[in-house]
């Protein structure tokens, strides 16, 4: 097929479903990432590990020899008018566009496949740089990718392939427009933004979300009710204002979190994480660290509401909810967990854990 024409049917196709912007690149190494990943790592020991778990690197020829294209597409969401409300469970929009942003895209690589071409969806390149690349957008001092229209509410997706369009230069020499304003660094609730777009993985809280690891007590405290996500660095950025205005979607209206039923039915969630997973994708939607993430929402809640659920799982299989619910009994400061925390004591074997439960009592006897 004419490669223009290709090139046409994409635009199309992209279009009707809801890709706000595509654009096509010729596949070229990317060394100044590989480069921004050293400089990260010896600032930042995480950086480092986070990337090679991924096993992201700045050659496409590690993944696809004979790529030709990269094609890029931003998918757009609105963000929730109530996203400030951090009294209630908070889930970052951002989660719940990305399964219906990369779904778009497959069927993008569906149609190129038919063709006769190789695509790869999401291959582990760095998206953000080729975006930016592409003209798609710059970077905030925040290092996501906003533009004019979308401000940084979109997600963004990669198609790699052997395909070959007609290629237009959308190159700007200026990274960022940010300027002077610095309200995401300073809004950062565990400071985790340095300059230049820099963020330091071991203090983001989102780093942090959705692990089976017991997480660190300073972190647990910062996450507030935020349980998926943060978001607090696009809520203040003005370059998203103009959405806010526009947005008439609450929180409620994505997915109605509920912390309550998540802790009194914690053995059986099979049912609720099949609902949750329909709008976050089955990878996020995982038993251990959705309980984890309802655990350290309800600690933060200031709601002894929540005890009787975190007696509960104060006595799960996993360590981790074992861990994080003992501090969370003695976040909420109700002595009536007392006979419970004793009683896990006697039963733990794990340090990490019953160090957790020791911190608990002591703290819980004061009162």
């Amino acid at each position: 097929m004419n490669n223009y024409r290709l090139k046409e049917q994409l635009e199309s196709l992209a279009k009707s479903l809801g890709l706000a912007k595509i654009r096509f690149l010729p596949a070229e190494d990317l060394p100044e990432w590989e480069n921004e990943v050293k400089v990260r790592s010896q600032a930042d020991a995480t950086a480092k590990a986070y990337w090679e778990k991924r096993n992201y690197s700045g050659n496409y020829k590690n993944i696809m020899k004979d790529a030709k294209s990269f094609v890029i597409a931003a998918f757009p969401y609105m963000p929730a008018k109530d996203s400030r409300d951090l009294n209630a469970p908070y889930l970052d929009p951002h989660y719940l566009a990305y399964p219906k942003g990369r779904a778009a895209v497959f069927e993008l690589a569906n149609m190129l496949k038919e063709q006769g071409f190789k695509a790869l969806v999401d291959p582990p390149l760095p998206i953000k740089l080729i975006a930016y690349k592409s003209g798609i957008g710059l970077f905030g001092k925040n290092g996501l990718v906003y533009n004019r229209e979308e401000g940084s509410f979109m997600s963004l997706h990669l198609l790699l392939t052997d395909a070959t369009f007609p290629y237009t230069s959308h190159y700007n020499e200026t990274i960022s427009d940010c300027g002077t304003c610095r309200l995401c660094i300073d809004t950062c609730p565990n400071n985790a933004i340095g300059e230049k777009g820099r963020v330091c993985m071991s203090k983001c809280l989102r780093h942090y979300m959705l692990t089976s690891e017991i997480i660190p007590i300073n972190i647990r405290e910062r996450m507030g009710m935020r349980f998926i996500g943060c978001g607090d660095c696009r809520i203040v950025c003005p370059k998203n204002a103009i959405k806010f205005k526009r947005t008439n979607i609450k929180q409620a209206d994505y997915f109605k979190l509920d912390i309550g039923e998540i802790l009194e039915n914690h053995s059986n969630l099979k049912e609720y994480l099949k609902g949750l997973a329909k709008v976050i994708g089955k990878n996020l939607a995982r038993p251990i660290p959705i309980i984890s993430m309802a655990i350290i929402a309800a600690g933060n809640s200031k709601d002894k509401a929540f005890v009787k659920g975190l007696t509960e799982t104060l006595f799960h299989w996993h360590p981790t909810i074992r861990a994080h619910s003992a501090w969370a009994l003695a976040r909420l400061a109700d002595n009536s967990a007392l006979d419970s925390l004793n009683n896990a004591l006697s039963r733990e074997s794990e340090h990490l854990v019953t160090s957790e439960i020791e911190a608990a009592i002591k703290k819980l006897a004061r009162l």
